[in-house]
C-alpha cells in the first residue's frame, strides 16, 4: 500500500497504473489481483487506512489530560 500511495501521489491517480504499481514492488500485475480487486480496491484501502490511522491519534489525544 505505501508503494501504490507513492505511485499515486508522483503520478496523480489517474495515471497511475497497476503494471507501474506492479513493477515499483517488484512483483507481476497479475499477482497484485491476488491482494486487490483493482485501482479502486487499492485507492479505499490506502485511504481506509489513513483514515483508521488518524482515528487513532485523535483517540490517544482525547485519552490524555490537558489543562484547560
Amino acid at each position: 500500500m505505501r508503494t501504490a500511495a507513492r505511485v499515486f501521489a508522483e503520478r496523480g491517480y489517474e495515471r497511475a497504473t497497476l503494471q507501474q504499481i506492479a513493477e515499483a514492488v517488484g512483483i507481476k500485475k497479475g499477482s497484485l489481483y491476488y491482494y486487490i480487486d483493482g485501482k479502486e480496491d487499492l485507492l479505499f484501502r490506502i485511504a481506509d487506512s489513513t483514515i483508521e490511522s488518524c482515528i487513532q491519534q485523535l483517540k490517544r489525544a482525547v485519552r490524555r489530560p490537558l489543562p484547560p
